[in-house]
């Protein structure tokens, strides 16, 4: 099945605005099944907590406006952990996942933060691949993570010095 043509221009990265609430719920829908997908509420609260950080990747010109975006929060002894990263199915592998993580990142980096933890679905081969790639390392299987029963990996990579 060939992909939907999208722009050759690369999304713009900005910061979340509360308008784009609706568009977030929306992709996160798309993104993971049932179960997996956060409701509407579950995106607000994350959104709305303290040191939390939401970006956005738009796609100017697209009929879907929001290519990407990503959650990250970082806790009060400095550790890093992606809540959410989500990217629109035409602008997968091309490169603004790692954008995203990268942003999120070095977010965490600038608030003295060494580690970056986050959970990926133990059935999602593509997502592990690619923080396996970002140099996270699978730490423990979580049982029944997520809402649908499916067990998840809790997966972490150390912050060095910037890419």
């Amino acid at each position: 099945m060939k992909r939907p043509e999208v722009s050759d221009a690369a999304p713009k990265l900005r910061a979340f605005r509360r308008s784009d609430l609706d568009l977030l719920y929306q992709l996160d829908q798309v993104c993971f099944p049932a179960g997996v997908a956060y409701s509407k509420a579950e995106l607000e609260g994350y959104v709305r907590r303290r040191d939390t950080r939401t970006w956005v990747a738009e796609a100017p010109g697209e009929a879907a406006p929001l290519a990407g975006f990503i959650i990250v929060h970082c806790d009060r002894q400095q550790r890093g952990r992606i809540i959410t990263v989500d990217v629109a199915p035409a602008w997968r592998r091309r490169a603004l996942g790692t954008a995203l993580m990268k942003q999120a990142e070095d977010w965490v980096r600038v608030r003295g933060g060494e580690f970056v933890f986050l959970e990926t679905a133990e059935d999602n081969m593509p997502a592990q691949l690619f923080y396996g790639r970002r140099g996270y390392l699978k730490l423990r299987r979580i049982e029944a993570y997520y809402g649908n029963g499916a067990a998840a990996w809790l997966m972490a990579k150390r912050l060095h010095d910037p890419e």
